[in-house]
């Protein structure tokens, strides 16, 4: 038994969330700030400078999920 061939009609849109606004099949409301996402690139963007300073050799600190804190001096 052979299934018919269907085509997708809808207009494929690029990645991203300002794309999907244009999604049909999407309800996105690109107006809404979501924070997980929000979070995720503070915390992105702290360790990027933390490694920058690291690599530097500049002190830095940060925390770890059990709440240790360590400071670290490249020698």
């Amino acid at each position: 038994m052979r299934l018919p061939c269907v085509r997708y009609e809808k207009a494929v849109v690029g990645e991203g969330l300002m794309n999907q606004t244009s999604n049909p099949e999407v309800g996105v409301n690109v107006h809404e700030r979501h924070i997980v996402i929000d979070r995720a690139v503070m915390k992105l963007r702290q360790t990027t400078v933390q490694l920058r300073n690291a690599l530097h050799g500049h002190a830095l600190w940060f925390i770890d999920n059990d709440g240790i804190y360590f400071y670290i001096i490249r020698a």
